[in-house]
């Protein structure tokens, strides 16, 4: 079973992110470009134990998916269980707290585990685990980046005054997205446990 924890926090206050990460209207502008997603059935509002279907697709290759919302609390946190779709288990949690005032740390947490059993644990081990941390990378980002972009837009730079730039020092060994994590201000954890 695959884990990834990843936060990053965004400047603006809890009930503006959680509206934000909770419209169904910006899914598609929060998954990164190589995704496409066209909604079948979604509930009028989002609350515990309501579905969404839809279709998702990546490489051209559409898959049918429900999702059940098994936690709702309004400013604090949404998770959802995939019920069908590509993944044999999928729990994604999006966990709000404030951080200050005016920002807000956003923590995603995804629990997964491929079909296929042993196959599945190799193409998670080479391929699935990294493209999935890439896929949580990119939501997380554009997310602090679209408040960044309303701050500047507003000209409110917070109470805590104007960001200091991150400086990563380069070292060999660290991949360009771990660099761009650190420059985000994103924290990742990623575990894996063996095929059950």
């Amino acid at each position: 079973m695959g884990h990834f924890q990843t936060s990053i926090l965004v400047h603006a206050p809890v009930h503006e992110v959680f509206s934000f990460v909770t419209d169904l209207e910006n899914l598609e502008f929060l998954l990164a470009p190589e995704m496409e997603v066209e909604f079948q059935k979604t509930p009028p509002t989002l609350a515990a134990n309501v579905e969404i279907e839809c279709l998702l697709s990546r490489f051209g290759v559409p898959v049918e998916t429900v999702v059940r919302i098994e936690e709702f609390t309004k400013d604090e946190k949404l998770s959802y269980r995939q019920v069908q779709g590509i993944f044999k288990k999928w729990h994604h949690a999006q966990i709000l707290s404030q951080h200050s005032d005016d920002s807000t740390l956003l923590t995603d947490v995804v629990d997964y585990k491929l079909p296929l059993g042993i196959l599945g644990a190799l193409v998670d081990d080479l391929w699935a685990r990294h493209d999935l941390e890439h896929l949580l990378f990119v939501r997380l980002k554009k997310i602090a980046d679209y408040f960044e972009q309303a701050r500047r837009v507003t000209g409110d730079k917070g109470s805590e005054g104007k960001d200091k730039e991150k400086t990563v020092a380069g070292d060999d060994h660290q991949s360009e997205a771990e660099s761009n994590r650190a420059m985000m201000g994103l924290s990742v954890e990623d575990q894996s446990d063996d095929v059950d």
